[in-house]
C-alpha cells in the first residue's frame, strides 16, 4: 500500500516561516517534521512507498527534495516525489492518481501531523468495515491552557493544568485510508469545479468530496483513543509544546 503525504499547502498559520519554507520543513530537534512522518510510515511493512505531493512553489518543493536527496536508504528506498498539479487537498491527492492505478487502497497523511498511529490497526479497522474509507479522528484533546472548576456562586474550587478534555464531536486528524475508487469521486468533483469555475478549481477533500459521497458508499471513522498527537501548524505551537512533542516523536520511533 502506498502512503500519499500532502507536503504542500499555503501554510497560512505558519507564517512568517512558511513564506520562505514549507510547513513540513519546520525543524524539531534538528530534523524537519516530514522526516519523522516518513520514517514512521515506512517502518510499517504494509507501506511499500511514501509518495510526497509537493507544493506548486518551486522553491518549497526544492527544499523538501533536497533534504531527502542521498538519504534514500534511511527510508528503506521507499520515497518518491510528485508535484501538486491540482488545487486543494482533494486535488493534491488526485495528483498522485497515476501512481495508484494498480492499488486497491492507499493512505493519505497530511504532512504536518505528528502522531504515533498504528497503521496496521487502522488497516484492520478499515478492512472490517467494508467501506470506501476510514477517517482518523480523536474524541479527546490535550489543551494548551489551564481550566478552573467554578461553583454556582462563582467561587473557584479547583485548578486543572492543561487537562485532556472530551470533545462533543470528534475532530478529524487529516489521516485517511481509502479504497482507490475514491479517486473517481475526487475526479468528478474536480471536473465540476472546472465547469463552474469556482474556487480556482480548488477541491477540498472533506467538504467537496467526502461530505457529498452517495449514501451507498460507507465512510467510517477510526478513533485513536488515548493516543496523543499534534498538528504542527507553526514553529510557535511546537515551541509551546516541547515536552509533548518529544514524547510523541519518541512513540513514533518503532
Amino acid at each position: 500500500m502506498k502512503a500519499v503525504i500532502l507536503a504542500g499547502g499555503k501554510g497560512e498559520r505558519a507564517k512568517p516561516f512558511s513564506e520562505v519554507s514549507p510547513k513540513v520543513m519546520i525543524p524539531v530537534n534538528g530534523r524537519p517534521i516530514i522526516d519523522y512522518v516518513v520514517r514512521h510510515l515506512v517502518s510499517f511493512n504494509i507501506i511499500d512507498e511514501a509518495v510526497m505531493v509537493c507544493s506548486g512553489n518551486e522553491d518549497h518543493t526544492t527544499q523538501v527534495k533536497s533534504y531527502f536527496e542521498g538519504k534514500e536508504k534511511l527510508f528503506n528506498n521507499k520515497i518518491r516525489f510528485i508535484d501538486e498539479s491540482l488545487g486543494g487537498t482533494g486535488g493534491a491527492v488526485l495528483s498522485a492518481k497515476h501512481l495508484l492505478k494498480d492499488q486497491d487502497e492507499f493512505l493519505v497523511w497530511f504532512g504536518d501531523n505528528l502522531i504515533p498511529l498504528d497503521i496496521n490497526a487502522l488497516h484492520n479497522h478499515y478492512k472490517a468495515g467494508s467501506c470506501i474509507g476510514c477517517v482518523t479522528v480523536s474524541s479527546t484533546r490535550k489543551t494548551e491552557t489551564g481550566f478552573v472548576e467554578i461553583a454556582p456562586n462563582g467561587q473557584i474550587l479547583k485548578f486543572k493544568e492543561k487537562p485532556t478534555i472530551k470533545l462533543t464531536e470528534p475532530e478529524c486528524l487529516g489521516i485517511y485510508l481509502f479504497n482507490t475508487k475514491i479517486l473517481n469521486y475526487i475526479q468528478k468533483a474536480t471536473e465540476q469545479q472546472q465547469q463552474q469555475q469556482k474556487k480556482n478549481n480548488s477541491v477540498n477533500l472533506s467538504y467537496d468530496v467526502l461530505e457529498k459521497l452517495p449514501s451507498h458508499e460507507k465512510l467510517h471513522s477510526y478513533d485513536i483513543g488515548e493516543t496523543d498527537w499534534i498538528d504542527a501548524e507553526s514553529p510557535t505551537k511546537l515551541a509551546r509544546n516541547t515536552e509533548r512533542v518529544k514524547t510523541i516523536i519518541k512513540q513514533m520511533k518503532r
